[in-house]
């Protein structure tokens, strides 16, 4: 999700875990991160989230046949 005037900067960005993103100016981006992740790209569970306990497998990223536990 972009936010802001020009999406350029969002169209490959790399926030996680549901995290909107924000152009900034001089084409960079920055990650608005959800409640209970933090980080450059809102990577990090925090362990806060003030959501149901799925939020942080939500929207994991997990592979070959690996499952998300939170």
């Amino acid at each position: 999700t972009s936010t802001g005037s020009s999406s350029t900067a969002c169209s490959n960005n790399r926030c996680a875990n549901g995290a909107s993103c924000q152009s900034v100016p001089g084409g960079g981006y920055r990650c608005i991160c959800r409640p209970g992740f933090t980080g450059n790209f809102c990577e990090l569970f925090t362990g806060t989230s003030t959501g149901s306990s799925s939020t942080a497998c939500s929207n994991n990223r997990c592979a070959n046949g690996a499952s998300c536990q939170s």
